[in-house]
């Protein structure tokens, strides 16, 4: 209903995207705490900051608000920071940050938070014991939950997951025939671009039958810290689980021309390849504008790219994207006794 009168439609598209998600801790509601959105609305930039979950949105507010002079103090209740990216990269980058005096926790379970004196206390469970932080402020970045809630999705026949999440077939029709939905609110991967590949998909889908589907298995995903984090495809751990036997190479960037040049050095390039056949499974990067690097990577996982495919390919001199050729040669040579451009 709009202004008291129905709209009537051959389809819908349900597209109201996500909102913030906090876990149920003890006095947090209370205390009061910032978001993603609410932290960019602050009329000055404060001296300290809890930060509350250190995946992609965690990390990038910490070193955003380090860089602008706050004292960062960076919780992540897993074992280690940008927890669903390779080892590598979390140890690399936790470095990073340390040098840039964001104080670094993982393994912390936050216990409780409090406001006192015009300060938020937040109580952690830490590998030192249970620890106490204060700061002006707590930035909460755990996640984001799709937003469905009040729209009655129930009385059109349309099934919400566990997690508020509209259900939606290979085709992204709901169980309603003529209701479709697109972006975060179906629980996809949470990236502007998926919404709008979904949306693109819908509106095919919807009017001509094109019984269109998305294949997700090349999709880039980018940290936007500096360096950036950029990852396509499987990780180590994931081919494991999927009884894939693969072999993995690392390339530190000191053995980058580009970095080397850059006089910062500080990042890797990891990739994980099938053992029998040498198929790129995964890449994965840290680095100046990985995020522009990965695109190589996604279009190796597309074409079904071997590591020998991709160590012969042509790569420009003194580029960051240089790195991903020498991690395929890496497979079959030792990388620091080539010459100035990968040869």
């Amino acid at each position: 209903m709009v202004d008291g009168r129905p709209l009537e439609a051959a389809h819908y598209v349900v597209a109201t995207g996500s909102r913030p998600w906090a876990p149920p801790i003890d006095g947090l509601e209370e205390a009061g705490y910032l978001t993603s959105s609410t932290a960019m609305e602050l009329p000055r930039v404060p001296e300290s900051l809890v930060v509350v979950g250190a995946n992609y949105i965690g990390l990038e507010f910490a070193q955003l608000f380090a860089r602008l002079g706050t004292k960062v103090i960076l919780l992540e209740a897993l074992e280690r920071i940008a927890p669903f990216e390779e080892p590598e990269i979390s140890e690399a980058l936790a470095a990073v940050l340390a040098d840039e005096g964001v104080e670094v926790h993982a393994g912390a379970n936050v216990m409780r938070v409090k406001a006192s004196n015009g300060l938020r206390l937040v109580t952690a469970r830490v590998a030192a014991g249970e620890l106490e932080f204060a700061a002006d402020h707590v930035l909460v970045a755990t996640g984001r939950k799709p937003a469905t809630e009040g729209l009655g999705l129930d009385r059109a026949g349309v099934e919400v997951g566990s997690r508020g999440e509209v259900v939606i077939d290979e085709h992204l029709r709901t169980a309603n025939p003529r209701v479709w939905a697109a972006g975060d609110v179906t629980g996809a991967p949470q990236f502007v671009y998926v919404s709008g590949a979904q949306g693109e998909v819908v509106v095919a889908n919807a009017f001509d039958d094109a019984e269109r589907t998305l294949d997700y298995s090349a999709l880039p995903r980018v940290t936007f810290t500096s360096p950036n984090g950029a990852s396509v495809g499987l990780t180590d751990a994931q081919a494991g689980e999927q009884g894939i036997d693969c072999e993995c190479r690392v390339v530190p960037l000191e053995y980058v021309p580009r970095a080397i040049v850059n006089r910062d050095t500080r990042g890797l390039v990891k990739m994980v390849a099938e053992r029998i056949t040498g198929r790129i499974l995964g890449i994965h990067v840290l680095a100046p504008n990985a995020g522009e690097v990965i695109l190589a990577g996604v279009y190796a996982l597309q074409a079904g790219m071997t590591v020998e495919d991709v160590a012969r390919m042509w790569c420009p001199y003194l580029t960051m994207s240089e790195a991903v050729k020498l991690a395929a040669q890496s497979f079959t040579t030792d990388v620091r006794k080539l010459s100035c451009c990968a040869a």
